[in-house]
């Protein structure tokens, strides 16, 4: 891109110099004034914690609120602990908080007073309130309005309220309780707002013009530019550049270590050619940009995008700027906007890093191979389309207790394929394995700590070698790096290490060590032998650093962009673009032998919502050793499935097909309860042509590697829709299940028609009995039913019981008020324990006591609907009637367990739902954890002789 003109330096430096002219004046910048009355609601203003026991200084929080005594210092003001990273104010230990007053109020007015908080343990409550205050100052009854926070980690409340009769002030507080004897305890705040309500905020226009609607306006034509009237992508003008033109507007007061959003509209009318949208920013001594963030439009139809970008610390302003490179045609812009990007990320593909409630050491030395519980192996691509084949799980193996990553350079010529990642996100297939490595990352996140790896590099350039811990939310990205190979004065070579620590996208602080100098050998790290990486991270605001060793040397220290988000910690082999040199090289690997991680608890850490990444299927792990293969005891089980969702768990293939039979074999599966879809009002099912397509392929794939398991299609309805609507509408059901018994071969049906009513099983027994006849006494018949005895009585699974040859009960969703009352674990296990002998006593009474009894396991996310007060939070707005805390399996089998032990006759059991059940990460829905329930199941059920107790 060009310099900017000789002018343009010209008017940045006299802007610069009146700025600090300003400063040292001790003046400052009028601002426009905010709708928000707290003065310092996000604690960045001036503050002194002062030393020992004194009362802090915290701008606009003047009102010493600590109980214990006038001035004892229990509230002071936290660095990088805020929602934002920022500074937020902590209270605590003992009894304490602050106030301000805010006059001029009027009584009768609507405000809404809003903040987040959160407390260091479970049991403390932070609280965030308002006094309404009279002209004495002095506080009026039915005046105290507030909030309380619970929870360990930072929620945003609310509250809206009218000011009382009398009132001519109102004081906002913070406030802790005081904690137990002998406790430590702390209350946080952050982002405190009170608002008039009706009173529309000021909006925060930074850059003027962005439209161009006012032609070239407040901004400073650099040349090459003109406006046009008949190239617009919003309103009536849009600005055409011509070769090597452009135009740049500067914004003074911008808030250094915020996020923006910079967006925009463009095009080219020359395809390959660019138009450029970005931000320079300036740090106040140098008229050059210390740091740059941009776009580019390369498409010949106008397209909107936008970047987040923090900006660095240090800048006093900033200059949005429009250009073209230079070349041939046109480049168009249009319709910019320079916005906060701030607000929580949410949406699918984002997860939020949950401290582990048995956060400690972490030390794995892989005897029995890579833990689906601790690990995750990445199934990705990054740096390019045209880069590399990504990293695939088919290069991570385990063998004799070491970790092997295998490196596949330009002269691989075998049969493993790499992936391409799609601009919809979706993994493609490449033609060839190229240029494709491996990671694996542990599940869990981890904050400040002693991250230790022994391991072999792979020894090749273009290849990199790397261990790193991750955190993105488009906005951050934190990230440390130790890095091979590195590179000084122009030498390239494995066995130099760089060393790296970052915060946001391209702006780092890297360190090359040479190894060879370092330990006086020839070969440094590449000598063949094991070596031992590790680096120290530091959050304590008082001392953020990062200390990088290789074999207990020291060989840097990082104070330059220390990240305090808390990621996962990830190790591989990953193909850059040209700075690790050339892959000349068939296969290589990397070993890793043991991983250990120290926790360090700092201050500084933080756990964040961030962007997943994408990672490989269970059934794409290698083997576990050490375990002892035992033939199951309880092995007469079914799941509820979805043929769909295993392809887009892992693209069928004969191979994949294979892998996911093998696992339900594995996991004690008989039936497959393949859900088919829902009917049409006709009582028809409707099917794509792709979902036939798909069935056709399970199913033959299916019966060809494991043909002893049952595949049942799971039919879906209404009662009010299907079930009562009509007997035409019964027997169209009737037919579409023979027909889906002979196009596709299934094994039979199951049928789930929900809701349930006593007073209409008359209709569902009707179409039980269609069913029956239209697909053959021969052909498998089930049913899910409810456990509520009100909607099901005996008289009625006695019905059912004589028509089909299993009954699955469905013993879950009974949390909360609504539902089955069920609030505990020991109510869960009495729900089952009563169900299922229930169930089991009304087959016994029927004329069909081979039908088999098979109740359902839960195991997926939480669940509810809106209500207030909510359940078991009343401030939530929600009533959870699915609660995994209570309704789990480990619950579930021991009220199935005690029902058998009392007489029971159980044919098996089942799990709803196996994609939830098979998932390898946690959940995004609700930070749920699926491996506990695969050991729960295993151990519990599958391999537990209740004929033992």
């Amino acid at each position: 891109m060009k310099s900017m003109k000789e002018k343009t330096y010209k008017a940045i430096l006299a802007i610069i110099l009146a700025a600090i002219m300003l400063v040292t004046s001790g003046l400052t910048p009028v601002i426009a004034k905010a709708s928000n009355l707290v003065v310092n609601g996000d604690f960045e203003g001036p503050f002194d914690n002062k030393d020992g026991g004194a009362s802090a200084f915290i701008t606009g929080w003047d009102r010493d609120l600590d109980g214990d005594s006038d001035g004892i210092g229990q509230t002071k003001v936290n660095v990088s602990t805020g929602i934002d990273g920022s500074n937020s104010i902590r209270i605590g230990k003992g009894e304490g908080g602050r106030g301000q007053i805010i006059n001029n109020i009027l009584e009768g007015v609507e405000f809404t007073l809003s903040g987040w908080g959160k407390v260091s343990k479970n049991g403390e409550i932070g609280y965030l309130g308002v006094d309404c205050l009279n002209s004495e100052g002095k506080k009026l009854p039915g005046g105290k309005f507030g909030v309380e926070f619970t929870t360990t980690k930072y929620i945003e409340k609310t509250r809206t309220f009218k000011t009382v009769s009398g009132t001519t002030a109102v004081q906002v507080y913070v406030y802790k309780n005081p904690s137990a004897k002998g406790k430590e305890t702390y209350a946080y705040f952050d982002n405190i707002s009170l608002v008039q309500n009706g009173v529309a905020a000021p909006e925060e226009i930074f850059l003027k013009n962005g439209s161009f609607e006012q032609d070239k306006d407040h901004w400073e034509d650099w040349g090459n530019t003109f406006v046009v009237t008949d190239t617009v992508a919003k309103g009536s003008k849009a600005i055409k550049l011509l070769d090597d033109g452009g135009m740049g507007q500067i914004i003074e007061e911008i808030d250094s270590g915020k996020t923006f959003e910079i967006i925009g509209f463009g095009k080219v009318d020359v395809a390959g050619e660019a138009a450029i949208l970005g931000v320079d920013c300036f740090d106040g001594t140098n008229p050059k940009p210390f740091k740059k963030f941009g776009i580019e439009f390369t498409t010949t139809e106008y397209e909107q995008k936008s970047l987040k970008f923090t900006i660095p610390e240090g800048t006093v302003m900033v200059q949005v700027f429009i250009y073209k490179n230079p070349g041939e045609g046109a480049a168009y812009l249009d319709d910019i906007e320079l916005k906060r990007g701030g607000g929580e990320i949410s949406g699918p593909g984002v997860i939020t890093a949950v401290k582990p409630a048995d956060y400690g050491v972490f030390y794995d030395d892989f005897t029995n191979g890579l833990d689906p519980a601790k690990w995750l192996i990445g199934k990705a691509q990054w740096g390019g389309a045209d880069v590399n084949g990504g990293v695939i799980p088919e290069n991570v193996t385990v063998n004799n207790g070491i970790v092997e990553i295998t490196g596949r350079g330009d002269l691989y010529e075998g049969e493993i394929r790499g992936i391409t990642r799609e601009p919809s996100g979706t993994l493609s297939q490449r033609s060839n394995g190229k240029r494709t490595g491996g990671v694996i990352t542990t599940k869990d996140f981890y904050g400040s700590g002693r991250y230790e790896v022994r391991a072999k590099v792979l020894p090749q350039l273009g290849a990199c070698s790397a261990f790193w811990t991750y955190f993105n939310d488009g906005e951050k990205n934190h990230e440390i790096d130790i890095e091979m190979p590195g590179e000084q004065k122009g030498d390239k070579a494995v066995n130099k290490v760089m060393t790296t620590t970052w915060v946001v996208e391209d702006y780092n602080k890297t360190s090359v060590v040479d190894t060879p100098a370092l330990f006086g050998t020839e070969h440094g790290i590449t000598d063949g032998e094991w070596h031992t990486y590790r680096f120290d991270w530091h959050t304590d605001p008082a001392d953020l650093r990062v200390d990088f060793y290789i074999d207990d040397v020291k060989v840097y220290t990082s104070r330059d962009n220390i990240p305090y988000a808390a990621g996962r910690f990830w190790l591989g082999v990953w193909f850059p673009d040209n700075w690790a040199g050339v892959p000349n090289f068939d296969t290589d690997k990397m070993l890793i032998d043991w991983v250990r991680i120290t926790p360090f608890n700092e201050a500084g850490d933080q756990w964040l919502k961030n962007y997943d990444s994408t990672w490989a299927d269970l059934t794409e792990y290698p083997p576990m050793s050490g375990i002892a293969d035992v033939e199951p005891i309880n092995k007469h089980n079914f799941v509820y499935m979805h043929i769909a969702e295993m392809n887009e768990k892992r693209a069928f293939t004969d191979k994949s097909i294979r892998d996911f039979v093998q696992q339900l074999e594995d996991f004690a599966i008989e039936y497959q309860f393949c859900d088919v879809g829902f009917f049409d009002a006709n009582g028809k099912m409707p099917q794509t042509e792709a979902d036939i397509a798909l069935t056709h392929q399970w199913i033959e794939g299916s019966k060809k590697f494991k043909p002893n398991q049952k595949i049942i299609a799971t039919i879906n309805g209404s009662l009010w829709d299907h079930v009562i609507k009509s007997e035409e509408v019964r027997q169209s059901i009737a037919d579409e299940c023979a027909r889906l018994i002979t196009e596709f071969k299934f094994d039979g049906i199951q049928v789930d028609m929900e809701p349930f009513r006593k007073e209409y099983n008359k209709d569902l027994i009707d179409l039980l009995q269609k069913i029956r006849r239209a697909i053959g006494e021969d052909k498998h018949l089930s049913i899910a039913t409810t456990a509520l005895e009100m909607y099901i009585p005996q008289e009625a699974i006695i019905e059912i019981a004589n028509i089909v040859d299993m009954i699955n009960p469905m013993l879950y969703d009974s949390n909360g008020p609504g539902a089955g009352e069920v609030d505990t674990d020991e109510e869960f296990i009495e729900f089952w324990r009563y169900n299922v002998l229930r169930y089991s006593k009304a087959i016994e009474a029927s004329n069909n006591k081979d039908c088999q009894l098979s109740p359902t396991m839960p195991v997926y996310d939480t669940k509810g609907y809106e209500s207030s007060p909510g359940w078991p939070d009343p401030d939530s707005g929600i009533i959870v009637y699915h609660l995994p805390g209570i309704e789990n399996i480990k619950n579930a089998v021991i009220g199935l367990r005690q029902a058998v032990s009392e007489g029971a006759k159980v044919y098996g059991s089942g799990i709803f739902w196996w994609g939830c059940f098979t998932s390898v990460q946690y959940d995004e829905r609700d930070g749920q954890d699926y491996a506990k329930d695969r050991k729960w199941w295993m151990e519990e059920w599958v391999n537990y002789n209740i004929g033992n107790e």
